[in-house]
């Protein structure tokens, strides 16, 4: 099994790919044309709706053209400043220090601060009456459970708020979200030096993660679905970080049973948490498993008390295995009903929403990968664990309102695959199979789809709102 430092043994520095340069700017040219086709013919014309886009009715025409070509003339023109940057970028770029690491935090937090959104999605706005007090479930009440971690913050920021600088709740959870979005940059950046291993690796595996629609969720997003996407992104920091330099289990298990209290989609951690020691020991001694197995006592122990502390607060008694939402709607669907072609579309256009550029480089993986020898990557197999566990969810959870209105729900699911394109990225760049300029090409083409979607939320602008919240 290859791990993160067998990599940079091969690839200390990136090896220019000369017999694929070309190959790199046919997936600039293709993938510039089918995102026009999706804005300009698709996203208005499809007999089904294509939601994951509309917003791109905020804007002009002439901005929505100026969105799609960026990306490729931007690349075309910073083309060579880009590869000689990339060859001058030291192995291990610096900045793990206390104070980088705390300017890091600092300037993330001032961006989602400012950019947050106004405009409310889904239940966002139900979120603030249960906060203020004006709806009919109380913060301890029947919906609790669903995010108990999640809520305790949310009021906790919002008892502070009030006294502290006479907030609102809804700015109070904006500042709670923005918080925690400062936190991810910080673990993410972390956690890119198991992605990449070489300077320019760990950069593009940094902003390719970082560029993901679903980094909405930290711009003053609202609902209960930021802080669980906050503690999955510990947790595969913790699992990269002891699958590939043999550290403790113990991180791991305490960070996916925290995850869990934030919001039960975390449970879906659970495939690749248990993949985890059989990557790396191939195979697993009957010591490496007790280990393991002791490892979780912590975890298990932490929801123990958490489920106590939560009684002694008022909770309800906690149910489980209960398959419905309020009185009768499933919590999951059939599978009739998940494999649907209405719903698979709807699935794909969350994902092309929350990660625009994330199946991309999974493809062009997988269709270069059938000439190069088979060098299988722990790391890359534990992500790619993680990424098939969150589609089931995908598929399979049953969110109460359209997907539309739900795409925070399921924008944790993007995670585990932006950090999967994310190593692959950079071992390709590592090993010489791809060019800094595809590298810099494909952060910017996410960035054209997300950039936008964050702006437009920011600004509240209403062209979009009528056709997103709409009937179908």
């Amino acid at each position: 099994m290859t791990s993160a430092d067998d990599l940079a043994a091969h690839a200390v520095s990136p090896a220019p790919p000369t017999a694929r340069r070309d190959r790199s700017w046919l997936t600039v040219v293709g993938a510039t044309l089918v995102l026009g086709v999706l804005v300009f013919v698709v996203a208005p014309h499809s007999p089904w709706p294509f939601w994951s886009l509309l917003f791109f009715r905020d804007y002009p025409w002439p901005l929505q053209l100026a969105f799609v070509l960026a990306p490729a003339v931007l690349t075309v023109g910073l083309g060579r400043a880009v590869t000689v940057a990339a060859r001058r970028i030291p192995a291990r770029v610096p900045g793990t220090r206390a104070t980088a690491l705390l300017s890091m935090a600092l300037a993330s937090l001032a961006v989602f601060w400012l950019l947050r959104e106004r405009r409310h999605w889904g239940d966002a706005a139900y979120t603030i009456d249960i906060l203020e007090g004006r709806a009919d479930v109380g913060p301890l009440g029947r919906y609790f459970w669903k995010e108990p971690l999640d809520r305790l913050l949310s009021v906790l920021f919002t008892s502070a708020g009030r006294s502290l600088l006479g907030w609102g709740a809804e700015s109070s959870v904006a500042l709670m979200s923005a918080l925690a979005g400062s936190a991810f940059v910080v673990a993410l950046w972390l956690a890119s030096a198991r992605l990449g291993r070489t300077g320019p690796g760990r950069l593009f595996a940094f902003g390719l993660t970082l560029s993901m629609g679903a980094s909405q969720l930290f711009f003053g997003h609202v609902e209960n679905y930021t802080l669980v996407t906050l503690l999955m992104m510990m947790f595969f920091r913790e699992g990269l970080e002891a699958l590939t330099t043999g550290g403790s289990w113990i991180p791991v298990w305490l960070w996916a049973a925290v995850a869990v209290t934030a919001h039960p989609l975390a449970s879906f951690l659970i495939a690749p948490l248990l993949a985890l020691p059989l990557l790396r020991e191939s195979p697993p001694t009957p010591v490496a498993l007790r280990r393991f197995a002791f490892a979780a006592l912590p975890g298990l122990a932490y929801l123990g008390l958490f489920y106590a502390f939560c009684r002694a607060l008022g909770a309800l008694p906690l149910e489980i295995g209960v398959n419905r939402f309020g009185e009768a709607s499933p919590v999951f669907l059939g599978l009739s009903e998940a494999l649907s072609a209405r719903h698979l579309w709807d699935v794909a256009q969350n994902y092309l929403l929350t990660l625009p550029a994330g199946a991309l480089v999974v493809l062009i993986q997988w269709r270069r990968r059938r000439g190069e020898a088979d060098r299988r990557d722990a790391a890359s197999v534990f992500l790619g664990v993680a990424a098939l566990s969150f589609l089931v969810f995908s598929l399979f959870m049953h969110g109460i309102l359209r997907r539309r209105r739900d795409w925070d729900l399921f924008a944790p699911a993007a995670l585990p695959v932006a950090l999967l394109a994310a190593r692959l990225l950079a071992g390709r760049l590592e090993r010489g199979r791809s060019t800094p300029l595809l590298a810099f090409f494909l952060v910017l083409f996410s960035l054209a789809v997300s950039g936008p979607w964050i702006v437009s939320n920011w600004l509240d602008r209403p062209a979009a709102s009528a056709a997103l919240f709409g009937r179908d």
